[in-house]
């Protein structure tokens, strides 16, 4: 059967998704095991940062700085090398010192790869969500109020 006809696209076969939500949880976990804490204190000591920062922008009247796509895009870019670089040293010390050591001593490309932060650019979602549902209000004159990939 054909996952895509003139009248029907099937998107979870053809680009399997991780729900948002899930993919954060995973982040929070990630950043909460590099910096040595659980999960649950590492979200309540940034939701203290959040909401002090928030009050101390609004006694001075501005709003909180946030970072845009593009900084978001940088720093993804930027460990994505990073992670590379670590994977290539790990090659490099697995394929002489491991060698010699008769594999004694190897690094677990898996470990490596687990600890890698590359975080979700929630700047460049929301832009994206934005940009969907300003295009299907303001210029096709109607939305689709049930999103979802089935629709």
């Amino acid at each position: 059967a054909a996952l895509c006809t003139r009248r029907l696209l099937v998107m979870e076969e053809i680009f399997p998704c991780v729900p948002l939500h899930h993919a954060l949880d995973a982040q929070a976990a990630l950043v909460a095991r590099q910096r040595g804490v659980t999960k649950e204190e590492f979200l309540a000591a940034e939701k203290a940062r959040v909401e002090a920062e928030s009050r101390e922008a609004a006694s001075r009247g501005r709003l909180v700085r946030q970072l845009s796509h593009n900084t978001y895009e940088r720093y993804i870019a930027l460990q994505r090398v990073r992670a590379a670089c670590w994977r290539g040293a790990a090659r490099l010390y697995n394929w002489t010192i491991g060698v010699l050591t008769l594999g004694a001593s190897r690094y677990d490309f898996a470990a490596l790869s687990a600890e890698a932060l590359i975080p979700i650019n929630a700047a460049s979602l929301v832009d994206e969500l934005l940009s969907v549902t300003a295009h299907q209000v303001l210029i096709d004159g109607c939305f689709n109020a049930d999103p979802h990939p089935g629709n």
